[in-house]
């Protein structure tokens, strides 16, 4: 079904107050070699567009989520839907952005040219030295 994706028209005006981040997804796959004691890691990375903001309380409250545990945000893509499928065909269940890992709760697939929304909560950050928790 193809669909007039509005987000697309408007997102550039509104990038002044929610602008475009990158989003990288990571999938991590290890398999094993009859001849090799140890594990072959295979990791894909995948790179979208897409904007991030706070979750409405009531709303999570509403789908069921505990909103005391964690800070959740609301959060959308923009992108050909083949490429939104990859992500979905890998299992990618977080991601990261601007140095700050993402856990993916929910995703709501909308059939209109690779338009996605999804809930996630913060679930760490990143700096040089390695990981620290939030």
């Amino acid at each position: 079904m193809t669909g007039l994706n509005l987000h697309n028209i408007v997102a550039g005006a509104l990038s002044l107050v929610n602008p475009w981040k990158t989003l990288v997804f990571t999938h991590t796959a290890i398999t094993w070699d009859p001849s090799s004691r140890e594990p072959v890691r295979k990791t894909e990375t995948i790179e979208v567009q897409g904007k991030l903001q706070p979750a409405s309380e009531q709303l999570l409250m509403q789908l069921g989520f505990n909103v005391r545990e964690y800070q959740y945000f609301r959060g959308y893509v923009s992108h050909e839907a083949t490429q939104l499928d990859q992500i979905r065909q890998l299992g990618c269940d977080t991601f990261m952005c601007e140095g700050l890992k993402y856990r993916l709760v929910g995703k709501k697939d909308w059939i209109q040219d690779g338009w996605r929304c999804f809930y996630c909560y913060l679930d760490q950050e990143e700096d040089d030295a390695g990981t620290k928790g939030v």
